[in-house]
């Protein structure tokens, strides 16, 4: 079953956007203009040059590029489909990215005024202290945090699937379960199932056709890769790999 094969992930990242909107400004261009006070509004850039923030924008978008390598869609709450066989190596590549972003929170509050004090020519007479907040403050706007939660059973709709679209999870799983911990592509593996051509790398979303006992199974098509298989025929006209 799905639910003793995957389980839910999360994760959920914050940073500081460093953007603020100014209502004033915003108020002052729409009466200069005649326009409504809602036909725009102003938001100001409250650093620049920032290279510290960057950096945890970079480091963000690589946890997110990781986590979404390694699962697979599931819900639009922002949970996706984690193979249990990756589970170990998730938590603790999750761990190093948690310390990397820690250390990056660090580093940019420490430069955090001298960002203050560089911006603050730039806005000129649009600069306003109280935009910016404490050190302590800021330091809560910043957090990783992966979230694993059990696939939902009992009613829940996405469990009562028919025997195809079971089947055809099951074989999204074995795609991902051919990625190695670190998100590289195993190498191409060949399978075989009654007698049907063996199946390659890409070729895995294979059609689910009902099988004659009324249940349904995954049968792959023809191998388009065939000078990566190697295989053989049996006297019955079945494949068999080489050994």
């Amino acid at each position: 079953m799905i639910t003793e094969r995957a389980m839910l992930a999360a994760v959920h990242i914050s940073i500081w956007t460093a953007v603020k909107h100014d209502r004033k400004v915003s108020r002052d261009v729409a009466d200069q203009h005649g326009a409504h006070q809602a036909a725009g509004r102003y938001n100001k850039q409250l650093l620049r040059g920032a290279d510290k923030l960057d950096e945890l924008r970079t480091l963000a978008g690589q946890i997110r590029q990781y986590f979404y390598r390694i699962t697979l869609p599931w819900s639009d709450e922002g949970f996706r489909l984690l193979p249990s066989d990756f589970y170990f190596g998730l938590m603790a590549r999750m761990r190093e990215f948690e310390a990397s972003f820690e250390q990056g929170v660090e580093s940019f509050l420490a430069v955090y005024p001298q960002y203050i004090d560089q911006v603050r020519p730039d806005l000129n007479g649009l600069f306003r202290e109280e935009d910016y907040p404490t050190v302590d403050k800021l330091r809560e706007k910043f957090g990783v945090k992966l979230e694993i939660l059990p696939i939902p059973q009992g009613n829940d709709f996405r469990v009562q699937m028919s025997a195809e679209e079971q089947a055809r999870v099951a074989l999204d799983l074995a795609g991902h379960q051919r990625l190695r911990p670190g998100g590289d592509i195993a190498p191409p593996q060949c399978h075989w199932r009654r007698g049907v051509e063996p199946l390659c790398g890409a070729d895995q979303a294979a059609a689910v056709q009902p099988l004659g006992s009324g249940s349904q199974e995954a049968r792959p098509p023809a191998c388009r890769n065939s000078d990566r298989c190697r295989g053989d025929r049996r006297s019955d006209g079945r494949l068999a790999p080489w050994s």
